[in-house]
């Protein structure tokens, strides 16, 4: 009964001490160019360094001006949690779309988009902002946290569930040795 019980509480315990980890995915923590950075001249390339390396499979970054014209040229560089992708240049003065896509570590897809001004003449219409603001997820990488959490819960609730079935087998069969 003893051995039964230490396992369930290390069952337990490992659950729980794995609850915060299963539902992270990596952010960005930064970018160059800064999200609505007003730039005198475009820049040469774009890059993004996330808070844990993510996988190294589809990523992708696309540089779209307002016309719709792709100004990304040749593959994403990675190095560690920094992707970088290779700009053409020069770039005319206008607003530009960054939109990524990689997948975390824990392999979940995560994507978003942040604005660049070049300004060309070193002027800007707009004053550049105080506070730059983190890029904003999309919706789907919404929707993935949200199933990571469920799927998460659900294993959380079958692990108890067989360690409750455990004990309980365990002393059945514990009471029926007893009565004979």
């Amino acid at each position: 009964m003893l051995r039964t019980t230490t396992l369930a509480l290390t069952l337990v315990a490992w659950t729980f001490a794995t609850l915060g980890t299963a539902q992270a995915h990596e952010t960005v923590a930064s970018t160059t160019p800064s999200a609505n950075e007003a730039l005198p001249e475009g820049p040469e390339e774009v890059s993004m360094t996330f808070t844990a390396e993510p996988l190294d499979v589809g990523s992708s970054i696309s540089v779209v001006d307002s016309a719709g014209e792709t100004w990304s040229t040749g593959e994403v560089q990675r190095d560690a949690a920094t992707l970088t992708q290779p700009l053409r240049t020069p770039m005319p003065a206008g607003s530009y779309e960054v939109r990524w896509r990689t997948v975390s570590s824990d392999g979940h897809p995560i994507s978003g988009t942040f604005s660049f001004t070049v300004t060309a003449t070193g002027t800007t219409d707009q004053p550049e902002p105080t506070n730059p603001q983190e890029p904003e997820p999309t919706s789907s990488e919404a929707a993935n946290e949200g199933e990571s959490s469920i799927s998460f819960g659900i294993l959380v609730l079958a692990t108890l569930a067989v360690v409750v079935a455990g004990v309980a087998v365990r002393a059945l069969i514990k009471n029926r040795r007893q009565r004979t």
